[in-house]
Parts: structure tokens; sequence; C-alpha cells
């Protein structure tokens, strides 16, 4: 399974209705996801937490490859310092950050 390259945006456009705005998250040429955003009196917390999840999934690109590089890099770490006395720290967010990886990727 692969998923749509990076990098992803988010965008307004506005609704059909006056005054309401539709919230997408976009590739260069592809919608990715369209995140109902509505303006509404009385709403402001429920936008801004769309336009937050919005952002979220519009950084999944560049997360999933932070993730593959902090993977390498734990990998480093641990064998060029195996007796610094925090395996246990580093297996910890290795196992955590491959958890994460798999739910994006399995």
């Amino acid at each position: 399974m692969t998923h749509t390259p990076g990098p992803w945006s988010t965008q307004y456009y506005n609704g059909q209705r006056a005054g309401s705005k539709k919230l997408y998250v976009n590739a260069e040429y592809q919608q990715i996801a369209h995140v109902l955003h509505t303006e509404t009196r009385g709403l402001t917390n429920q936008m801004e937490r769309r336009e937050a999840n919005a952002k979220l999934i519009a950084a999944a690109p560049d997360l999933l490859e932070a993730c593959y590089f902090a993977i390498r890099v734990l990998d480093n770490v641990k064998t060029f310092c195996s007796d610094c006395g925090q395996n246990g720290l580093w297996d910890a967010a290795q196992q955590q950050i491959q958890a994460a990886l798999a739910k994006a990727t399995e």
C-alpha cells in the first residue's frame, strides 16, 4: 500500500451557502480529504479542532518520513552507544515509532 506523495496542504473553498466554507487537504493535483468546515456562530472550538485535524492530515507524509528517519537514527545510536545505559529508553521509543508506522502503513 502506498500513499499519495507529499507535500500535502490545506485549502479553504467557499461553500454553497453564504458564509460557509469547506476545508480540504490536497496534494498537487489530488484531493486527499474533505474536512467539513462551516462558519457557524457558536462553534468556534469545533472549527478550530477541524482545522487542527486538517493540518495534522496534511503533515502525514512529512511525519511518516520523520518516523522512518528516527528509526534509522535510533538503530545507529544503539549500535555506536551500546554501553550508554539508555538502551531501554531507545527501545521504547523505537517500539512506539514502529507501532505508529504500522498503524499508518498496514
